[in-house]
């Protein structure tokens, strides 16, 4: 999702539950031990490169909330290789809604060192979901659990790196790697990892809450709020477009609680957002789940999943006493034109520093701080706007043909 939440909605899962079935034993494989592979991090995201058939290069965001590997994002590729398969309408996912997709097996998919010949690829015709758009660079699609499944898999963030393991050579090789993490058990529903987790807001304590571990959603925590009605939205809060799922905009509130505990850890102060009942309609969830932890909690970890046992281990890493902040210049952007050298403002929120500017959906950003944009430039920019509160930004502006410049001061409304 966008701005400082990605979390896909995959309503895709009921439908494919079944057909799930019959590939769960399907795997990838790797003459090595163990592989490595870069990341690009984006607003808290992993993206990493693959090869589909041989010949289609793409970008895949690694998401444990995916419990299967989808095609999203085609605007970037001009040719996509695919197995034959079968056009499909998916209806049932709302009032009036209904998504074509198209069902292709057997496809060969390469990420680093590993392969699978028999990858199940559900490609989403008619998204709304644009996400080389709002992440400013070619991002084609999300794989999880098909590959997550197969191996040890540890995320370092400082150094955007993951090393994938065979199960028996990391617990053989790497006891004493381990012995330094936490190990935090896994819950699996569907496909999809939960941890436990505690929640306190405004004297309200939730123990032993029950929460999706998400590296496709770049918030810290979001808490549905009708899972624990007891627990409501602080008294300061701002309502927002919390991101954009393959349905369209999020919406809902955006907040701090008072603290989340992860195991032992605690964090003070973490940016939450509380999802509405009308944006997580057509949401698959189940009934014992409370909430999702994000990026911007991951990415506080040196982080290990091992799906087969169940388990994930952390370690604090450099990033775990950053402060938390959010987008507070209350501007959403979006890089509408590939080649071209500015950003599209697509939503300004009503009462921010930026709509207080006179900054207007519509408006083009050709610098931020007197830094021109370039190609592809639109993380750097959405980390200026959740610095830190007080700090000044100014931006050139396209209105209309005409060449504007607008400033203001971060503020922290929470």
């Amino acid at each position: 999702m966008l701005d400082n939440r990605l979390k896909f909605f995959l309503f895709l899962l009921l439908i494919f539950s079944n057909q799930g079935k019959s590939q769960s034993h399907a795997s990838f494989h790797t003459q090595r031990n163990y592989f490595k592979t870069g990341f690009t991090e984006v607003n808290n995201l992993i993206v990493i490169p693959a090869i589909l058939n041989g010949d289609t290069h793409l970008n895949l965001i690694l998401d444990t909330g995916s419990p299967y590997t989808l095609l999203i994002d085609f605007d970037y590729t001009n040719d996509i290789s695919i197995k034959k398969g079968r056009q499909m309408t998916i209806g049932g996912l709302g009032q009036g809604f209904e998504l074509q997709a198209y069902d292709s097996r057997f496809n060969h998919l390469k990420i680093a060192a590993a392969t699978r010949d028999d990858t199940h690829l559900i490609l989403i015709l008619d998204s709304k979901l644009k996400l080389s758009k709002y992440l400013g660079m070619p991002v084609h699609g999300i794989i999880g659990f098909d590959i997550m499944k197969d191996f040890v898999v540890e995320i370092d963030y400082p150094a955007k790196q993951i090393t994938f393991y065979q199960h028996n050579f990391f617990y053989e090789k790497k006891k004493r790697k381990i012995s330094r993490f936490e190990k935090i058990p896994l819950e699996f529903h569907q496909r999809k990892p939960y941890i436990r987790g505690s929640i306190i807001s405004e004297n309200i304590q939730i123990d032993s809450a029950r929460f999706l571990v998400d590296t496709g959603g770049w918030d810290a925590v979001w808490w549905f709020k009708n899972s624990k009605p007891n627990l409501q939205i602080p008294a300061r809060h701002i309502a927002d477009t919390l991101g954009i799922s393959i349905n369209g905009p999020v919406t809902g509130f955006r907040s701090k609680t008072d603290r989340f505990i992860l195991h032992h850890f605690e964090f003070e102060k973490p940016t939450t957002s509380f999802p509405d009942s009308a944006s997580l309609t057509n949401a698959v969830t189940f009934e014992g789940r409370n909430g999702s932890v994000g990026g911007e909690i991951l990415r506080r970890f040196h982080v290990i999943f091992d799906y087969k046992n169940q388990n994930m281990f952390i370690r604090p890493n450099k990033n775990f006493k950053d402060d938390f902040y959010y987008n507070m210049s209350g501007i959403k952007l979006q890089k509408t034109y590939t080649l071209l050298p500015f950003l599209e403002i697509v939503y300004v929120r009503p009462g921010s520093p930026a709509y207080h500017a006179g900054i207007k959906p519509g408006d083009f950003v050709t610098s931020v701080n007197g830094n021109e944009i370039e190609e592809g430039e639109l993380g750097w920019v959405n980390a200026l706007f959740k610095s830190k509160p007080g700090k000044k930004i100014t931006i050139s502006l396209l209105r209309n043909g005409n060449k504007i410049v607008k400033s203001f001061i971060l503020k922290d409304e929470l």
